[in-house]
């Protein structure tokens, strides 16, 4: 059994506007009855994701008596997208769903795409929650909206935005029991008019605590200087939009600090422990080094180096990384020759 509407009223003339639609377009009311959702909370919900996706202003619960049931106000075809989202979310518990896209397409306006993704590998409601807040994050996605009892995410934009949401779903909804290997994904590449067209996903491997992917993924995107990150902790995915030159800076960092950890008294291997250099693409003066302070002998040594590093060359960009016992620098070449010295000073002692 599926949505029933039980009521079809001419209203009035709406002065309501969804997302692209017109003012004036003539208002009816319908009621839907709830076959399958049996709590309060979820019905709420539903009726929630109606009104933001369709536009629908004019949303009325009643759970008194059972079954429930949703009045709906709006254009002919807000009402049509809000019973076809009814069915869809109206459903007997999933299980564990089937990670599939289900479709429904407009005519006439821009955000003409709506799109309902059942995550599969999310066990916990937090989870999902931090699954759609990845995709807001990466894609500024304007509507989008969850509904927990299905684990479904429900998105509205355009084929672009739809496009780069499954790609990036596709990437981070991932198997839980599956290792997860010190990897990135392809580049994937949007229109933006900010130079910001560039997705990509990085697997931290060897963070080990949500403190360590903590530190690589902040390390990451303040050093590469992204604007839009998000570290989703369940497979420890980091997903980032930037340029190409912050991508490139940003997986080099990536390559850097996702190493095995070690203790600050065990000494690096041969090469890394001469300095690692990377001059930062589209910038004048702009160099990044890995540094590593071999008489460190406790995690407190690489902190103390940091500081006098960070107090001594005025860069903001200095990260030491206590997984591995190194120090990530960024800084102009004048900074970084300052930067090396104290160093030098700190392995002769």
């Amino acid at each position: 059994m599926y949505a029933k509407v039980i009521g079809l009223v001419i209203i009035a003339f709406s002065l309501s506007r969804a997302p692209g639609q017109s003012l004036l377009q003539p208002s009816q009311a319908r009621v839907l009855q709830f076959a399958h959702t049996q709590t309060v909370e979820s019905a709420q919900e539903i009726a929630a994701v109606i009104k933001m996706i369709a536009g629908i202003t004019q949303v009325s619960l009643s759970t008194e008596p059972k079954p429930f049931t949703l009045t709906i106000g709006g254009a002919a075809e807000q009402l049509s997208l809000a019973e076809w989202l009814f069915v869809e979310l109206d459903q007997l518990d999933p299980g564990q769903p089937n990670p599939v896209m289900h479709e429904y397409r407009l005519t006439g306006i821009e955000e003409n795409v709506v799109r309902v993704y059942h995550a599969a590998h999310t066990s916990t409601i937090q989870e999902l929650q931090e699954l759609a807040t990845s995709l807001r994050a990466i894609t500024e996605l304007r509507l989008l909206i969850t509904q927990n009892a299905q684990r479904a995410i429900v998105m509205r934009g355009n084929a672009d935005q739809m496009a780069a949401n499954e790609w990036l779903l596709s990437q981070m909804d991932k198997p839980r029991n599956e290792p997860i290997l010190h990897s990135a994904t392809s580049q994937y590449f949007t229109v933006d008019q900010e130079n910001r067209g560039v997705l990509q996903v990085f697997y931290v491997a060897h963070a080990k605590t949500f403190q360590d992917f903590h530190v690589v993924s902040t390390a990451m995107r303040t050093i590469a200087e992204v604007r839009s990150t998000f570290a989703y902790n369940p497979s420890r995915a980091l997903a980032l939009r930037g340029s190409a030159g912050q991508m490139a800076t940003a997986e080099w960092l990536f390559n850097q600090m996702d190493q095995p950890k070690r203790s600050p008294t065990t000494a690096p291997p041969a090469n890394e422990a001469v300095t690692r250099i990377y001059r930062v693409p589209d910038t004048i003066d702009s160099v990044l080094q890995v540094f590593y302070v071999t008489r460190a002998a406790t995690i407190a040594d690489v902190e103390n180096a940091a500081n006098q590093i960070r107090k001594a060359t005025r860069s903001p960009w200095v990260f030491p990384y206590d997984s591995t016992g190194a120090i990530v620098f960024r800084g102009t070449a004048a900074q970084m020759a300052q930067a090396e010295r104290l160093i030098e000073e700190m392995n002769r002692q």
